[in-house]
C-alpha cells in the first residue's frame, strides 16, 4: 500500500557479500522479474537474508529512475563522509550516514520515491519484508564509480524526518536484493527504529556472519523504511 492511498510510505535498501549488504559470491547474470515477489512475507523481521545477495540488488539491464530529491556523496577509503541529506518530498526527508569506508572510494549518487507512479520504468516491487509493515519512503543508492565501496559489517542509518509517523509504534530498515537462485525479494535487516512526532532513525550497529554492506561499481542498490 503506497502513502498516497494510506492516507502512505518509505526506503531505502543495501545489499550483503556482493550487494549493498552483502557476503560474496558470484554476480548473477539471469534477469529476475520485475514484479512484487510472491508468496506471503514473513511475520516477523530477519536480520539477515538466508543467503547473501547479488552483486546488484536491480534485475540485470535495469535502472530505476526515482522522481524524488537527490544527492550525491563522495565516499574516501578510511574516512567518515558527510551524512547523504535529501531535501523533503512530500513532507519526507532522508538522510543516511555511513562510517568510514573500509575498501574503495567514489561517488554514490542518492534519489528518494513513494513508489506511486514515480519511479521509471514502471514501479518497484512492493516493499513486503515484514507482514503488515507499510513503505514509507523508498531510496536509491546507484555506486556511478568504478570502484566498489564497502563499509564492513556497519549497517548504516537512515534518519527520516516525517511529521506523520505518529500512528506508527516501529520501522524497519528493508533491502531489496537477490537471496540466491536469482530470486529477488525485500528483507530487513538490523536495526528497527521507535517513530515519534518528527520522524524515526534506524539501521547502524552491525552485520553478523560473513555479511557485510558493499556497493558494488555501477550498481543500484534499493532500500526502503517501513513501519506499523
Amino acid at each position: 500500500m503506497d502513502r498516497n492511498l494510506r492516507s502512505t510510505i518509505l526506503y531505502v535498501g543495501f545489499a550483503s557479500t556482493c550487494a549493498l549488504i552483502a557476503a560474496c559470491g558470484g554476480s548473477s547474470t539471469s534477469t529476475p522479474s520485475t514484479t512484487a515477489p510472491s508468496g506471503s512475507p514473513s511475520t516477523s523481521p530477519s536480520s539477515s537474508p538466508s543467503t547473501s545477495p547479488s552483486a546488484s540488488s536491480s534485475p540485470a539491464g535495469v535502472t530505476w529512475t526515482f522522481g524524488g530529491s537527490t544527492a550525491a556523496v563522495t565516499y574516501t577509503q578510511g574516512q567518515v563522509a558527510a551524512p547523504a541529506s535529501l531535501a523533503a518530498y512530500h513532507g519526507i526527508t532522508v538522510a543516511a550516514t555511513f562510517v568510514a569506508s573500509i575498501a574503495g572510494s567514489g561517488t554514490i549518487d542518492y534519489s528518494d520515491a513513494l513508489n506511486n507512479g514515480d519511479v521509471t520504468p514502471n514501479t518497484l516491487p512492493v516493499d513486503t519484508a515484514t507482514a503488515g509493515y507499510t513503505p514509507i519512503i523508498y531510496l536509491s543508492a546507484d555506486n556511478i564509480g568504478s570502484q566498489d565501496i564497502s563499509f564492513g559489517t556497519a549497517v548504516p542509518t537512515i534518519q527520516l524526518g516525517d511529521t506523520s509517523l505518529g500512528s506508527y509504534t516501529t520501522c524497519n530498515f528493508d533491502v531489496y536484493g537477490s537471496t540466491g537462485n536469482n530470486t529477488y525479494s525485500w528483507f530487513s535487516v538490523p536495526n528497527a527504529g521507535t517513530p515519534n512526532g518528527s520522524g524515526v532513525t534506524v539501521g547502524g550497529g552491525a552485520l553478523t556472519g560473513s555479511n557485510t554492506v558493499d556497493f558494488k561499481a555501477g550498481s543500484q542498490q534499493i532500500i526502503a523504511v517501513s513501519c506499523h
